[in-house]
């Protein structure tokens, strides 16, 4: 975490708007938190609605940046799109994606399940949601800032090629 956050701290964000999934809870909530207080416009994304509601109340009352809440569980990939949609009609450009979201092996006596489409659920979220939520978002995605990062996270193949 200190990684990222040494590298967001020498990077201008003001009124930058920044997509961190996962960001209601953990690692995603810290830096959701930071970049806000920098003054970037923060995109808040995770499955539980009273934990985004509150990151975002927080953040308004600070009153350094601005944020929105858009929730989606990424164990639906029909959720990730949606997500990607909501992405695209909340701003005109995204200038930084953080893909945080994931979820843990469930510990030694941790089972096998599956996600809603059918796929193993850590394979499902911790790996196929970043596929359509770098798709999703690339329309709105602004070039100019992302370089050579953008062609390395977007020349990934599809989840529907996987199949």
């Amino acid at each position: 975490m200190n990684q990222i956050l040494a590298v967001l701290g020498s990077m201008n964000i003001e009124n930058k708007t920044v997509l961190v999934t996962g960001s209601t809870d953990g690692v995603g909530r810290l830096v959701a938190r930071r970049l806000a207080d920098r003054g970037a416009r923060v995109l808040i994304h995770g499955r539980d609605r009273t934990r985004g509601e509150q990151l975002l109340n927080q953040i308004r009352a600070a009153n350094r940046g601005s944020a929105a809440f858009l929730p989606a569980d990424f164990s639906s990939l029909a959720e990730v799109r949606r997500l990607a949609d909501a992405v695209r009609q909340e701003c005109d450009r995204l200038d930084i994606l953080i893909n945080n979201a994931g979820i843990g092996s469930g510990g030694a006596a941790g089972q096998r399940e599956t996600s809603q489409d059918g796929h193993e659920l850590r394979f499902a979220v911790n790996y196929l949601a970043g596929f359509p939520t770098h798709q999703g978002s690339a329309a709105p995605f602004d070039a100019r800032h992302a370089g050579a990062h953008r062609e390395r996270l977007f020349a990934r193949p599809t989840p529907d090629r996987l199949r």
